[in-house]
């Protein structure tokens, strides 16, 4: 029994130094805040929740900023005397009946006091720079006098004072005479439900006051001084007026909406155009159809009497003319020659005079022509950079080549034979890479069946004795006929003849039914 007295005494000792605010309790607590354990470098100090019944041994805490002492058995305000820096001081949850012990914290600015025993203000203008003060859910009231301490307080600009027991309705000429109050929280007060239009009344006598209870807009200022001024009607006629008001504004801000976009999709079809080379596409779809047709049409005439004109001028004369190249064959039976023609009248030497002066008169054309196009090439270089220029001119006029012409400031006819020269081009380069792919993809075909001297034409035996020889890849069928079967050697040559060929089709045919393997 004396040992259970004893552990219970030790534990109330312990209680009673937990619930005290001793030196090495503050250090341990700023240790475990990760602060420091030299008191002066503490600039903050959060003792709440901790049961303190008392303010003590703060004096070495001279650098505190923010001090929380919120829920705790705290009954009176005392032990601050030498937090001259404070700026901020939460004392609610405790057990303050009154407002005391702050005449040296000459810098504080936020001062919480709610959740108290508080029932008057008194002591607040010893504290001249405050601006924040909540003192809700206290019992402050009934009278104004009750709160006629906060008209000392200038700087004064949020004040909560909602959940007590004001029921003066002289209330609101106190804090009319706040000139910086910018926030009220009055809701929970009886004199707020005593007053009738209680929010426009306080609107209109709180000019600067920018929130109560709730924000305060310019639209409900407004419809507040109607009412006043006006009653009900003028209120409805302001409200009517607030609605077409906004409706215009949106219509407005709309329209400039509008006209920035159609001055954005200006500017971006001129970026567009820009970057084309100021191109002007035709409007009508049709035309450039049927100018494409038309130009295409121009385009293949033109090539076929070149064509023409070209076989004209590159045929030989009769007498010039080559002999025809025969065959090995043909060249063994050698034919005699044919007799000389019969000379010509005077009617085919007209003739042929006739004709070879249109040849020559073509040749002097082709080259007058030639000349002229070599005198362009020499007073005009095409350049890739103007080649690139006229594929894509080309391809926006649809091969309308007077206005490629005109963007390019050359002559038509230039444009379109360097377009022509450039279109064959690109043909040949893609028969050239066609004709690649495909020699890499087929390799040339290797004989099988025997083998032949390349540039030599194989005689008649050749192509005999490679018809019966197979590849040594291909096994022999056994039940094959044999050269018996289709007649001897010494028969005569058609009835031999007959029989090999014979005999080829049929290894052909049993080769591919077989399907020798290797």
């Amino acid at each position: 029994m004396k040992k259970r007295k004893e552990l219970k005494k030790k534990k109330n000792d312990i209680d009673c130094l937990a619930r005290r605010m001793t030196k090495e309790v503050l250090r341990q607590t700023c240790r475990s805040q990760n602060g420091y354990e030299t008191p002066e470098l503490n600039d903050v100090l959060y003792l709440h929740y901790k049961g303190y019944e008392k303010i003590e041994n703060l004096e070495e805490y001279v650098g505190l900023k923010g001090l929380w002492l919120e829920a705790n058995g705290l009954k009176k305000i005392q032990g601050l005397e030498y937090q001259t820096e404070l700026r901020c001081l939460y004392l609610q949850k405790n057990l303050f009946k009154k407002i005391e012990g702050l005449a040296q914290l000459k810098n504080l600015r936020v001062l919480d006091l709610s959740d108290n025993c508080l029932t008057s203000l008194e002591n607040l203008r010893v504290i001249p720079c405050l601006e924040t003060l909540n003192i809700k859910k206290n019992e402050i009231g009934p009278n104004v006098s009750s709160i006629y301490e906060l008209v000392y307080l200038e700087h004064l600009s949020i004040l909560d004072i909602s959940c007590n027991k004001l029921m003066d309705e002289n209330c609101l000429s106190v804090f009319q005479q706040m000139k910086n109050l910018a926030s009220l929280t009055l809701n929970g007060n009886p004199f707020v439900r005593t007053i009738s239009h209680f929010r426009k009344n306080a609107i209109i006598q709180l000019k600067n006051l920018s929130y109560l209870d709730r924000p305060i807009f310019d639209d409900e200022r407004e419809i507040a001084l109607a009412w006043f001024k006006g009653g009900i009607q003028a209120e409805r006629l302001c409200k009517e007026q607030i609605s077409q008001r906004k409706k215009d504004k949106n219509k407005k801000e709309l329209d400039q909406f509008r006209s920035w976009q159609q001055k954005c999709r200006e500017q971006y079809l001129e970026r567009i155009a820009m970057k084309s080379h100021d191109f002007a596409p035709l409007k009508n779809a049709q035309e450039i159809q049927s100018k494409a047709q038309e130009q295409l049409v121009l385009d293949r005439e033109a090539e076929h009497q070149a064509e023409l004109l070209f076989t004209k001028t590159s045929l030989p004369s009769p007498e010039n003319a080559s002999p025809p190249i025969h065959s090995i064959e043909q060249s063994t039976n050698v034919s005699p020659p044919p007799p000389p023609p019969p000379p010509p009248s005077t009617t085919n030497s007209i003739q042929t005079n006739n004709t070879a002066a249109n040849i020559s008169s073509g040749i002097l054309e082709e080259k007058s022509t030639s000349s002229q196009q070599q005198q362009r090439k020499n007073e005009f270089a095409w350049t890739p950079d103007l080649d690139a220029r006229l594929s894509k001119y080309v391809q926006h006029h649809s091969f309308d080549f007077d206005a490629v012409a005109s963007d390019l400031q050359i002559d038509a006819e230039s444009c379109r034979l360097r377009w022509v020269e450039i279109d064959k081009n690109d043909d040949e380069d893609f028969q050239n890479s066609n004709n690649k792919m495909f020699a890499q993809f087929h390799p040339p075909h290797q004989p099988c069946f025997g083998t032949s001297t390349v540039g030599k034409i194989p005689s008649f035996d050749e192509l005999q004795r490679n018809a019966f020889q197979a590849p040594s890849c291909v096994r022999r069928p056994e039940n094959l006929p044999s050269l018996a079967d289709f007649g001897d050697e010494s028969d005569d040559e058609d009835t031999s003849l007959f029989a090999r060929i014979s005999f080829s089709h049929e290894f052909h045919r049993e080769a591919t039914s077989n399907r020798y393997v290797l």
